[in-house]
């Protein structure tokens, strides 16, 4: 039993933690306040998710003598959290952002050296589909209950500071406040962005398996779920992935000259639209005031964004040779914007500016790079890879939670992980 568990620990322990990936739960050692109010960018602490990869990151080094990362690797990221060191007024917080990188690669090596690749994306969306249901519960009762075992914050969307889509109901003078979905994640967007994977991976999945009729239930249940919880989220940035990943196959599959393929999923996709049309004829209203961006909290969104870019131009224009230091960017905010409003202090909602301004040009260069080889590999590697890039790319020039957040770093680790992987060519 013990030579048993020894050999296939890292299996084992893979298959939990890509089950376990969208937990929230972690122990938050410090709290830092901005106007008396709590912000999250300024914290640190450890999550239940870290403790395991580091768990089987060194079983893997010491039992099996595995080659995690490469020298040159090494060396770059050690001068580059060198330099954010020297340079940045939060040094723990370059520490923190330091070890989510290596962290996410270590996801990203487990994930890459898994041999059933198949067995490991239905555990993925199976966990996805659990969060799914949250999510779609959430949308119903429109509300979220708290408990700090599973990392879940509450959510009213009476109270400000929630996500929510404002709309007046049959012309009515006051407005509704109608919660958008978050899953077990800490923003709608990152809710959206995981049930567009969750799409996209039952699709492939529903395909692989071809006549295994339990197998095409079940996942044509999580399909109509994710489907469902990506209307819930409400997030225009998934929506607009889920757009170009369908638009992207189809002219792939044209272009290949391959009826087969646009026959395989034809049945999905179609189950996929179903289900948004109905969402989308029972919740016309809410979802007109999302897409259509013309209510006043659309519009006030679009003037944050522009605030946040003007606060990132500002930053990389003092900083952008050396950068102000990983994790170190809402720091920045408060020593340019001390009398900044307490919603004010948010990250520049563009991944590559962000990159620029906390780790200066070489820092961006070398992301760049990353995203260049990780994109070619990907269409090397077929269909499904290039997929979960296009699936990103939103996230990434529309939204900061990629960089900013313990798990944006994870997600990336993760879907590396499966693009790497040669055994998923479809």
């Amino acid at each position: 039993m013990i030579k048993f568990l020894k050999n296939n620990f890292l299996k084992i322990g893979t298959c939990f933690l890509v089950f376990l990936l969208p937990l929230q739960t972690r122990w938050i050692a410090n709290i830092e306040e901005v106007e008396n109010t709590s912000n999250g960018y300024l914290s640190w602490g450890l999550y239940a998710v870290d403790v395991l990869v580091v768990l089987l990151l060194l079983f893997a080094i010491f039992y099996f003598k595995k080659n995690i990362f490469s020298k040159s690797f090494l060396l770059i990221f050690l001068i580059l959290s060198i330099v954010s060191l020297c340079v940045a007024p939060n040094k723990i917080l370059v520490i923190q952002h330091a070890m989510w990188i290596l962290l996410a690669g270590g996801v990203s090596f487990l994930v890459s050296v898994f041999k059933d690749k198949t067995f490991l994306l239905g555990l993925f969306v199976f966990g996805l589909l659990i969060n799914a249901w949250l999510g779609i519960w959430q949308f119903f009762v429109q509300f979220s209950f708290a408990n700090k075992w599973l990392g879940l914050s509450q959510h009213d969307p009476a109270l400000p500071g929630t996500s929510i889509v404002e709309f007046y109901p049959f012309s009515q003078t006051t407005p509704v406040r109608w919660l958008r979905s978050y899953g077990s994640f800490d923003h709608p967007n990152i809710f959206g962005v995981m049930m567009l994977l969750g799409i996209i991976i039952a699709i492939w999945l529903i395909i692989e398996n071809g006549n295994k009729k339990n197998e095409k239930i079940l996942l044509y249940f999580s399909l109509v779920s994710f489907s469902m919880a990506l209307f819930a989220s409400f997030s225009r940035g998934a929506w607009m992935g889920l757009v170009f990943v369908g638009v992207f196959v189809f002219v792939r599959a044209y272009c290949q000259n391959s009826n087969k393929a646009l026959f395989k999923i034809l049945k999905p996709v179609i189950a996929t639209i179903g289900v948004f049309a109905i969402m989308i004829f029972f919740y016309s209203e809410q979802f007109s005031m999302r897409s259509g961006g013309s209510g006043r909290l659309e519009q006030k969104s679009f003037s944050d964004r522009e605030l946040y870019f003007q606060q990132g131009k500002e930053i990389v224009s003092s900083n952008w040779f050396w950068g102000v230091g990983m994790g170190n960017y809402i720091e920045q905010i408060k020593i340019n914007n001390p009398n900044n409003e307490v919603w004010n202090y948010q990250p520049v909602h563009n991944v590559p500016m962000l990159v620029l301004a906390e780790t200066g040009i070489f820092g961006l260069l070398l992301f760049l790079m990353f995203l260049a080889f990780i994109s070619f590999f990907a269409w090397q590697n077929g269909t499904l890879a290039v997929s979960l890039i296009i699936a990103l790319s939103p996230a990434l020039m529309l939204d900061h939670w990629l960089w900013s957040s313990h798990f944006g770093f994870f997600c990336i680790g993760f879907i590396v992980g499966i693009i790497l992987n040669k055994r998923v060519t479809t």
